[in-house]
């Protein structure tokens, strides 16, 4: 019988030889803007851009898809979409390292957001990113590819985002000067007998409760008056109403409950006289107003006798003039006031319900002393129907968030000083060098092992194992290569924990650091240092630090380090 040549026995064993390439964790994004959402269009669909991108998966088997994330009606010229948000907790996480879309201009139209994310948010995170149709592959790129080619193709989807913006803003502008154009919010007191209808009509459940307003204003009422009265009469709110006439309202906060501010917003709107009002909340990608603003008075576009009115001319007229006359009565009893700022705003909550403590004052009838005291917002705007007051001077709450943040500053004083690297054999240091030489050490014995199977083939050739031996031996070989590999993952997770633990360390003592030798309490201090205050109707107080998650960390470290010993 003939010898076979090393080459035909090669030839005949080389699927045994085939080392596994690579395996990426794939997430699919997809996205369709505001302007298009609902829109069959065949190119950029959500259904297309899926498609597009699942086949691409398919087709490469160091692909694994894992999860699909779509913001259908999101702009591209944001990165605060949620799905998108999921799909970056993810990578964080570790769940995906490969991100795929179907071109650039669906992951985002922002020249330079983008660009962060492609050039030094994706490569620092070891993500691999994929556009299908632009022919794009972080992986397999080229310098000219990073450096000219994909920063133009952003700078270009920026600028289509900008012209289409100004395209519309001019169509829409044209269209409210003919009172054509379909406002996207209902004003309370009206509604459209069908879906698309141009014209408001008069909402037979709440337009008579508008007329009331309008009335009690006339008769004295101040707004708070006003709202109690529509408390007590169960009057359906607008975020009731709204509910009721809008089939995708699940997700939307629905309050029994009527506010000031939304009475005092109905009593001077011009709506109520047929009237259409335009250009309250402007916004214009391509004037660089990205984000909702409250416009003047001045500049609103108002179109006349577009529907049935709910007030006559006079009526509106004469409750300007309340209204303008209690601004101003307003105005000159607090011109001597000086300005009081609440150091607390957005920061304190009630600890029952979650609601926001307002700021008020007490007035001794018989000193006329004045104290500045926080309430439950919840218990008053529900006229004493939900939660309880919860009263707390402003005194006592910087006497003791004051002490507390006292405490934690020396708290993470003392972390900071034991976290440093250079502490000796007792420091965190000790474990975080133990740290790296377990991984130098892991990779060191799966370069051995990766060595040792691969010179079994050439054993195999030369007789000196038989092919059962080979293939038990390759096996074993790459079970051990695995598990290495596994290790390795998982110390280089911990080594990264550390990495972050010790510059958050830092950094929480810098922040610290600065504020240790106040004495008083102020608004910069508790920006920087408290997420959160929560004062319960027991009196009891609690403050959640902005860095409390860094704390926690040390000590699991620390527990760790001991573990060890």
């Amino acid at each position: 019988m003939a010898r076979k040549s090393r080459k035909q026995e090669a030839a005949s064993i080389a699927p045994l030889l085939n080392i596994e390439d690579i395996i990426y964790l794939c997430g699919i994004y997809g996205r369709l803007s505001l302007v298009n959402s609902g829109k069959q269009d065949e190119g950029d669909s959500i259904e297309n851009q899926l498609s597009i991108c699942s086949r691409f998966v398919d087709g490469h088997t160091e692909l694994k898809l894992v999860d699909t994330y779509v913001d259908n009606g999101r702009k591209g010229t944001t990165f605060e979409r949620p799905e998108f948000n999921r799909m970056m907790e993810d990578v964080k996480a570790g769940k995906i390292n490969c991100i795929v879309v179907k071109d650039l201009s669906r992951f985002g139209r922002d020249y330079l957001e983008a660009g962060e994310y492609l050039e030094k948010i994706f490569p620092f995170l070891g993500v691999r990113f994929i556009a299908v149709t632009d022919g794009y592959d972080s992986l397999h790129s080229s310098t000219d590819e990073r450096t000219m080619t994909i920063p133009l193709k952003n700078m270009i989807n920026e600028l289509y985002a900008k012209d289409l913006s100004q395209k519309i803003c001019t169509s829409i502008h044209a269209r409210m000067d003919k009172g054509e154009f379909l406002q996207g919010r209902l004003c309370y007191g009206y509604m459209r007998l069908n879906k698309g209808d141009l014209t408001l009509v008069p909402d037979p459940i709440t337009a008579p409760y508008v007329k009331l307003m309008f009335e009690l204003r006339l008769k004295g009422y101040s707004y708070e008056a006003i709202r109690r009265h529509l408390d007590s009469i169960h009057a359906i709110t607008p975020s009731q109403r709204k509910a009721q006439l809008e089939a995708d309202s699940s997700k939307q906060k629905v309050s029994e409950y009527w506010f000031s501010s939304g009475i005092t917003d109905c009593l001077s709107n011009p709506v109520y006289l047929g009237h259409l009002v335009y250009g309250k909340e402007p916004i214009a990608l391509y004037k660089g107003q990205r984000n909702r603003k409250a416009a003047e008075r001045s500049e609103w576009k108002i179109i006349e006798h577009m529907h049935e009115p709910l007030v006559t001319q006079e009526v509106f007229d004469k409750v300007q003039e309340i209204n303008q006359a209690s601004q101003k009565r307003y105005r000159e009893s607090h011109k001597n006031t000086k300005p009081y700022e609440n150091i607390y705003r957005d920061i304190i909550k009630c600890g029952d319900c979650g609601g926001a403590m307002r700021l008020g004052k007490n007035v001794s009838q018989k000193t006329g002393i004045e104290t500045r005291v926080f309430r439950c917002g919840k218990y008053k705007v529900t006229n004493r129907r939900e939660c309880s007051i919860h009263t707390i001077k402003e005194t006592v709450l910087h006497d003791a968030v004051l002490a507390q943040i006292k405490l934690q500053i020396q708290l993470m004083a003392d972390m900071a000083q034991k976290a440093k690297c250079n502490n000796g054999a007792d420091g965190i240091g000790a474990v975080y060098e133990s740290s790296r030489n377990k991984i130098a050490e892991l990779n060191k014995r799966k370069t051995r092992v990766s060595k040792l199977r691969e010179s079994l083939y050439e054993n195999f050739c030369e007789g000196l194992l038989s092919e059962m031996e080979y293939r038990e031996m390759r096996e074993s070989y790459l079970e051990q290569e695995n598990n290495l590999q596994d290790e390795i993952e998982k110390a280089m997770e911990r080594k990264q924990q550390m990495d972050t633990f010790l510059s958050k360390t830092e950094e929480t003592a810098v922040v610290f650091k600065k504020f240790a030798r106040k004495k008083k309490l102020d608004r910069t201090m508790l920006e920087a240092l408290v997420q959160e205050i929560r004062i319960f109707e027991d009196k009891h107080i609690e403050v959640v630090f902005k860095f409390a998650d860094t704390y926690q960390s040390f000590l699991k470290l620390e527990e760790k380090k001991e573990d060890e010993k």
